[in-house]
């Protein structure tokens, strides 16, 4: 019977182990990850037994959201599970014990099935096969979950609802072959039971599907579960800092009350502040998150923004070139840096990069040919002026701006029946704009005097 037993464990074993090198493959196995506290905090936890414990009731709790999701929250990072100090604490000792109960059952479960039978295969009955099939359903539902349960890596979060689906697929299996595995209740009992469960959990679907119609209300509902979970708190505030920065920038505080190390909540608590017209404490913010971690390119863009508005050009120009360091694709910072550079009269330079943004984001290209293209025209580098000029209207046909400034750039080369032709589709496509119109009445002024020139030769 012990090698049948073996035989039919091996299988499950292997399989088991294989998802296992997987999923580690998948993780990078050769790459020890960065858990932050904020986002795994018991992962973190230095005393060993209390760390597996905490683990361990991590685990627990996405038990009990599998049978009762209810309380579903986006986020159950910092404070908002509490951590089991010792084995000897209530909670640890509760931990333990619910912990060797589960354990139980499930290699109950899982034996049983596994186990010889005594009765002939084809002769088993209807109830003995959804047996079986209880069995293997519990076994399927922890391997899925197993990577979830920090016992072979540490993961970036103490408790997602995302690692459920697999397992709750497996878990539905075993509680339908359960319920109709009980012959002594009555079949009407069992289906209205089974009906029962299905319109809960179903309503409960719509409603978190209400839930998730946007960033805010999803991390809204959060808050109501979680309301110290300062990750909760910061991506709240950060879903609607640029439309309600007042109300954003308390939440981030009191997320940063909670914990302090976030990068990304004091470089959106320095949105907040910049929105509000608090430069100076935007800046210190963005200070801060660049201390923590100094490779947010995102955070180096804004605060060479606030330098470049301050007209402390070389900080600026310092921030976005760090930008591009840590983010060499990072366009707007690429952008801005041109931009920066043409006001520090650094016209080649400038013109480098934009014509680097462009091959970088030709989507967006129309706007850095255009300045490229004016600041030429400024410098009187006309030909040069004509070739970005040219450049922006094949990439945004329908920009009068661009027209215009082909235009008068065109005509200061002499090259009057182009000229004309630019100016007429720059007004074509806005006829009321002043500068457009200013710029096709200069055209036709050079091209009237260039005309009068050529008559009287």
């Amino acid at each position: 019977s012990t090698i049948v037993l073996l035989r039919r464990i091996a299988a499950p074993a292997l399989a088991l182990l294989a998802f296992t090198a997987f999923r580690r493959v998948i993780a990078g196995a050769s790459i020890s990850p960065v858990i932050y506290s904020i986002d795994n905090p018991f992962a973190t936890i230095a005393n060993s037994v209390a760390r597996r414990l905490s683990l361990a009731k991590s685990a627990l709790y996405h038990g009990y959201l599998i049978f009762w999701p209810f309380s579903l929250s986006a986020d159950y990072s910092l404070e908002c599970l509490t951590p089991v100090q010792s084995a000897w604490s209530p909670a640890g000792i509760l931990v333990i014990a619910a912990t060797t109960a589960l354990a139980a059952l499930v290699l109950a479960d899982v034996l049983r099935t596994c186990l010889p039978r005594r009765y002939p295969r084809a002769s088993r009955t209807a109830s003995q096969i959804r047996f079986d099939s209880a069995g293997w359903a519990v076994g399927l539902a922890f391997v899925l979950f197993l990577p979830a349960t920090n016992i072979f890596f540490y993961v970036g979060f103490s408790v997602a609802e995302r690692v459920l689906y697999g397992p709750s697929i497996p878990l539905c299996v075993y509680a339908g072959s359960r319920l109709c595995a009980r012959a002594s209740i009555p079949r009407k009992v069992r289906r209205a039971a089974l009906l029962l469960v299905l319109v809960a959990f179903a309503a409960r679907t719509l409603s978190r599907c209400h839930d998730w119609r946007s960033e805010e209300s999803l991390f809204k509902s959060a808050l109501d579960v979680c309301p110290r979970s300062a990750k909760a708190l910061a991506n709240f505030a950060s879903a609607r800092v640029s439309r309600d920065p007042a109300g954003s920038k308390p939440l981030l505080e009191k997320a940063l009350s909670i914990y302090r190390k976030d990068p990304t909540t004091w470089k959106n608590l320095g949105v907040a502040k910049y929105y509000l017209g608090d430069k100076r404490g935007a800046l210190e913010a963005y200070r801060e998150a660049l201390r923590i971690d100094p490779g947010a390119a995102e955070t180096w863009n804004n605060a060479a923004v606030l330098y470049q508005e301050a007209n402390q050009f070389e900080e600026a120009l310092q921030c976005y070139r760090a930008a591009l360091r840590f983010a060499p694709s990072y366009s707007n910072a690429l952008l801005n840096m041109a931009i920066l550079l043409e006001q520090m009269s650094r016209v080649d330079e400038a013109a480098k990069n934009y014509e680097r943004f462009v091959r970088m984001e030709e989507s967006r290209g129309g706007v850095a040919m255009f300045r490229a293209g004016t600041m030429m025209m400024r410098q009187r580098r006309h030909e040069h002026a004509v070739q970005y000029l040219k450049r922006a209207v094949q990439l945004e046909p329908r920009d009068p701006a661009s027209w215009g400034n082909l235009a008068l750039s065109l005509s200061a080369l002499g090259q009057i029946e182009p000229s004309l032709d630019a100016a007429a589709k720059a007004l074509a496509l806005d006829a009321g704009d002043q500068d457009v119109r200013r710029a096709v009445s200069i055209v036709k002024a050079r091209a009237e005097r260039l005309q009068d020139v050529s008559r009287r030769n």
